[in-house]
């Protein structure tokens, strides 16, 4: 996977790879905390795929369970559909 940069964002390191998605961990330099960051792993994914990501967005953010990450923001990262969780 092309390793990428995002700002605001440094210390990117691979963490887990599946079919669809990779997930990134790092550490945000306006607070210093760690984030996580998945994205997508195609430039050009379908209608579905895409849809499937927002709920998982949008889901993310009303979930108020220890251990799931909250989803800070969602962008596009060098093409990729990404999440920014804490």
């Amino acid at each position: 996977f092309l390793m990428c940069t995002i700002d605001n964002f440094t210390e990117l390191q691979e963490i887990y790879q599946s079919e669809n998605s990779i997930v990134l961990k790092g550490l945000d330099q306006r607070t210093g905390s760690a984030i996580a960051v998945k994205m997508l792993n195609t430039e050009y994914p379908s209608n579905n795929m895409i849809a499937r990501f927002n709920e998982e967005a949008e889901l993310s953010k009303r979930l108020d369970i220890k251990g799931v990450r909250k989803v800070i923001e969602k962008r596009k990262v060098n093409n990729h559909y990404a999440l920014i969780m804490e």
